[in-house]
């Protein structure tokens, strides 16, 4: 709807988006990405009741792992039920 209307109000504010997920960084911290990234989508869908689904990504360059990678990601996509 807000493509086809160019109305602001029926969309988010990236800068709050981005915010929220910055607080889901710097608070308490996880092992794992797949935890982060599913914190992070929770998050967004309790936060923003006009998002109805979202897909992150968590990329964690330099994993400490037992082989040549550039860096290790996990996506999921989650919806409003």
């Amino acid at each position: 709807p807000a493509a086809a209307t160019d109305d602001l109000k029926l969309t988010v504010n990236y800068a709050e988006v981005i915010r929220t997920v910055e607080a889901q960084l710097t608070g308490k911290p996880v092992y794992l990405i797949e935890t982060l990234a599913q914190q992070i989508a929770a998050h967004l869908l309790g936060t923003f009741p006009v998002v109805k689904a979202v897909t992150v990504e968590v990329t964690k360059p330099f994993a400490p792992v037992a082989a040549d990678f550039e860096a290790i990601s996990v996506k999921i996509r989650r919806e409003r039920i």
